[in-house]
């Protein structure tokens, strides 16, 4: 009784090891076989790259490439072969996978809520194969005068079209806008999640003791990586934290070539205690100066723009992107759950006993200093952005 009694940590830790193992998409012969597959350039981190180089260095910021390549591939429908080009050699840059264009049977855990809209004056002619198109992507065509009194309407149509999850608030962005601008490409996503296991509130950080989560160190990034689990999702959400002689702006620079998505085959399942600050983000960007450092010119210039869907002239006035991320806010009751605050309870209890069940000692991880997160499953990156934290 006393040898069994000694075996029962090994044989809970060897059960929870084969769970975690088993709710990720990649096997251990598939983690293996992509030793081999990095420095790799990729969609996502040369996205990531070109808005960065947009902002201020001490600012954070959220994007979605997932969003973003919707929005550029409902726009391929909309080019003649020029920008088809431009755009193609951003989204598949080197001959790299794609971040995604995919528009259904994303995210298992059901808490993505999305919608891709080409806005566009009235009088503008619209080629019926280009909203045969649209709809096959599940994106929507609107047609609006773009006058301060179209904004409302407009914010209501994406309000609707998002099931009332999303509320944009377009009123300060587009008030720099005039009657003149006639094209407008618009993607809005929302994200929500819980993490798999139990998180509480600490001195204003979400503190989590004893969990299992993927962990390892990734040089040619410079950065420890920590992968949370997230409930009923295939999804990881990546905490990519510099080591000490690196910074953000640095580790930015080199997601380029190495590629988000396939991290997980280099962490391994760790006993942890892990600290993370509250991130509640929101953020809408416009994407014109971004996409034409990253090569997309010839559909924003005036006397070059191939709008052949529209059978116009007019350029491309903006691509405008707005991404929301509701993870980290209140640890395991993040996001929405028809769960009962007792089962939640439960849950917790559950999962804190069998990471207890382990005599090892947790490795200490603590994201209070900036860092780059990502959300990503094998096919897609759905979030990237860069936080500082104020604690």
């Amino acid at each position: 009784m006393a040898a069994f009694a000694g075996l029962l940590p090994l044989l809970l830790f060897g059960t929870i090891l084969a769970e975690e193992t088993a709710e990720g998409e990649e096997t251990p012969v598939a983690r293996s076989k992509g030793q081999g597959n990095y420095g790799d350039y990729n969609f996502a981190g040369e996205l990531y790259n070109h808005v960065s180089s947009t902002m201020d260095g001490n600012r954070g910021f959220l994007i979605s490439p997932l969003g973003v390549s919707q929005a550029l591939g409902l726009l391929l429908f909309a080019v003649g072969p020029e920008s088809a080009a431009e755009i193609d050699g951003l989204l598949y840059p080197k001959g790299a996978n794609a971040s995604g264009l995919a528009a259904r049977h994303l995210l298992q855990s059901g808490e993505l809520t999305y919608a891709t809209v080409a806005a566009l004056r009235p009088d503008i002619y619209i080629d019926p194969g280009f909203l045969k198109n649209a709809a096959e992507l599940d994106s929507y065509v609107y047609r609006s005068h773009f006058a301060k009194r179209d904004i409302k309407p407009f914010n209501n149509f994406l309000k609707l079209k998002t099931q009332r999850k999303i509320n944009v608030g377009l009123q300060d962005l587009l008030d720099d806008y005039n009657p003149a601008n006639r094209l407008l490409f618009f993607n809005v996503l929302d994200f929500k999640a819980q993490f798999k296991y139990a998180f509480h509130i600490e001195k204003r950080a979400l503190v989590a003791k004893r969990i299992l989560a993927w962990y390892g160190s990734i040089p040619e990034l410079g950065t420890q990586v920590v992968g949370l689990a997230l409930k009923e999702s295939s999804a990881l959400l990546l905490i990519l934290l510099p080591i000490p002689e690196a910074n953000v702006e640095m580790v930015g620079g080199r997601l380029r070539t190495v590629d988000v998505r396939k991290l997980r085959s280099r962490l391994k399942i760790t006993l942890m205690n892990i600290s993370l600050p509250k991130v509640d983000t929101r953020q809408l960007l416009n994407l014109r100066e971004p996409l034409r450092k990253a090569g997309i010119i010839t559909v924003f210039n005036k006397t070059t723009a191939d709008l052949n869907a529209f059978r116009t002239e007019l350029p491309l006035d903006d691509v405008i992107v707005y991404t929301k991320i509701n993870i980290f806010s209140q640890g395991i009751n993040a996001g929405t759950s028809n769960s009962t605050n007792s089962e939640q309870i439960a849950q917790q209890e559950t999962d804190n006993e069998r990471a207890f069940a382990q005599e090892e000692t947790p490795l200490q991880f603590e994201a209070l200093r900036p860092f780059i997160y990502a959300v990503v499953d094998s096919r897609h990156v759905y979030l990237m952005g860069r936080h500082f934290p104020t604690l």
